[in-house]
């Protein structure tokens, strides 16, 4: 659970960011070569995996002017201004989950930046994305916030960053209780909205637009996650086809497929609806043979001109001679 893991990662021994650190076989794969100083070793690392180790604060990484991905989940680090050192350009994975960071700062050397996750801290406004233009996927999913009625804001400028770059959004668990803020985002594929508080099913139909209402080209949304909101909830059982409906590039909604003969059988039978239902004709009483009422008609042995003179009901005709015989009705 959450709790355990707060209690964990407050239990470990308490750690810095220091060389010898960084030199530990434990926390990358370089190994420094034979006779090779400290400081050249440094210039050439690219991964640094320091996850669950006690740290709090991020520093000393001014001579890493390699480093490509940056793994410090797991820990009890409470702000991101560590992050500032000009040398960190070529970083491309920071991964900062399950901390305590509640602003988020730092970001203005990370230019190169391609993966941010920033999942189960306590951060509720997202901000400073504007410095990372070439920013691919962002995980900001179970914030802790301090009101539950609080939920998750973005910056306009960090919105704007994003909409042309961004792949893969991560926003579950976040309060939301709209998405209209993020249907500009044109770029992405994969889109996690799932465990807020979206009140009703058209909450999710400016995302599922299959053209943008801000440039007009074409949305590339193909995975979308909408479990637990109340909008789920409240729709019934058709709120799956409700969204189908809605979306026409979507290719997976919830983990299921949605199959291009099920989309064209949703689409028929909502066009069935709106088409108009046309008029039954009125029943004809006229009489169909030579005036007689309908239903009454002559056998095949029977002269039809003897029908004339029946008005209405089954009257009996007298008999008559044909062909030497009594024709009886």
């Amino acid at each position: 659970s959450t709790m355990d893991d707060i209690l964990h990662r407050q239990d470990q021994p308490p750690r810095k960011m220091t060389n010898a650190l960084f030199c530990s076989r434990k926390v990358t794969d370089a190994r420094q070569g034979k006779g090779e100083d400290t400081k050249t070793f440094l210039k050439r690392l690219t991964h640094l995996r320091l996850q669950d180790m006690g740290l709090s604060l991020i520093q000393n990484l001014q001579t890493t002017r390699k480093l490509q991905a940056l793994y410090l989940n797991s820990n009890v680090i409470t702000c991101m201004t560590g992050l500032q050192p000009n040398c960190l350009k070529t970083l491309l994975q920071l991964d900062l989950q399950d901390n305590d960071i509640v602003v988020m700062e730092g970001l203005s050397s990370l230019s190169g930046l391609k993966r941010l996750s920033l999942a189960r801290n306590c951060i509720n406004f997202i901000v400073g994305l504007e410095h990372c233009p070439r920013l691919e996927q962002l995980d900001i999913s179970g914030q802790r916030l301090s009101d539950p009625n609080q939920a998750v804001e973005f910056d306009k400028a960090s919105i704007d960053a994003m909409s042309q770059q961004l792949v893969s959004l991560n926003a579950s668990a976040c309060g939301l209780q709209h998405v209209e803020h993020i249907a500009c985002l044109d770029n992405v594929t994969t889109l996690d909205v799932s465990n807020n508080n979206l009140q009703d099913v058209q909450d999710f139909e400016s995302l599922l637009h299959a053209q943008s209402q801000r440039t007009g080209g074409m949305r590339r949304l193909r995975t979308l996650l909408t479990l637990g909101n109340p909008a789920m909830d409240a729709g019934g059982p058709r709120v799956r086809d409700s969204l189908v409906m809605m979306a026409e590039c979507l290719h997976c909604l919830n983990g299921k497929i949605i199959e291009k003969r099920q989309r064209d059988f949703l689409m028929q039978m909502e066009a069935r609806k709106k088409k108009p239902k046309k008029k039954k004709a009125p029943v004809q009483n006229e009489n169909m043979m030579n005036g007689m009422e309908t239903g009454i008609r002559p056998m095949g042995f029977e002269d039809a001109s003897a029908y004339d003179k029946v008005t209405s009901g089954n009257k009996p005709l007298p008999g008559r001679k044909i062909s030497g015989q009594t024709a009886f009705r």
